[in-house]
């Protein structure tokens, strides 16, 4: 009985020393954790945390290109029929009698006539760059075009003089009728061809230009 009561002495003094060490041991790590985070707090030099990565996309300020027809060809002007051009480097040239600054020794040719309105007649004046023969006055009026834009012309003298030169211009009172041409210019060049022109007024700004017919 005696023996028991030792044995069981014994165990109760072990227990004890190995409760005694665990918890020694786990009062020891608490400290230990205390003090670490309090020299975390005293240094300021927290943990970093990764911000986190936008995915919005930034907007953007470009306009969209614009997907409305474009319209790059220039109206046609009211007074020029498509698909003429008009003449360049002609040896003759038509102004308003107004824009000639001298107009000197000329011969002169008018409309005035009872079946004419004086106030319709506007006054031009023909000047040769260099001289032509067999100059003419023409009447002209439409009488065909094609899918090219070519139109042909028949045409009827109303006045003529053997040479335009440039010493002596001519000044002639004409009528001009709507839109489509129907005073004309003839000529023999310097190479002995007969030119036809058209004499028009320009639907850009009014001024007078001279554009080839084919007359038939």
């Amino acid at each position: 009985m005696k023996k028991r009561i030792a044995i069981l002495s014994a165990l109760l003094l072990l227990t004890g020393c190995a409760g005694n060490v665990t918890s020694s041991e786990s009062q020891a790590s608490q400290s230990s954790q205390t003090s670490q985070t309090s020299q975390s707090g005293q240094s300021g030099t927290a943990p970093e945390e990764s911000a986190p990565e936008s995915s919005a996309q930034p907007e953007s300020t470009a306009e969209p290109p614009s997907t409305e027809p474009v319209n790059t060809a220039e109206p046609m002007p009211t007074g020029e029929l498509p698909g003429t051009e008009t003449a360049g480097n002609l040896p003759v040239k038509a102004q308003y009698l107004e824009d000639v600054p001298e107009l000197g020794d000329h011969d002169t040719f008018s409309l005035t006539n009872g079946a004419v309105d004086s106030e319709s007649v506007v006054k031009v004046v023909f000047t040769a760059e260099s001289a032509v023969r067999d100059f003419k006055l023409l009447s002209i009026a439409m009488q065909d075009s094609d899918e090219n834009g070519n139109f042909a012309f028949s045409a009827e003298e109303l006045y003529s003089q053997s040479e335009l030169t440039p010493e002596r211009p001519l000044e002639a009172g004409l009528v001009f009728l709507g839109d489509i041409p129907n005073n004309g210019i003839s000529f023999t060049d310097a190479d002995g061809n007969v030119k036809y022109y058209a004499v028009d007024m320009s639907g850009r700004d009014g001024s007078l230009i001279l554009w080839e017919i084919t007359v038939v």
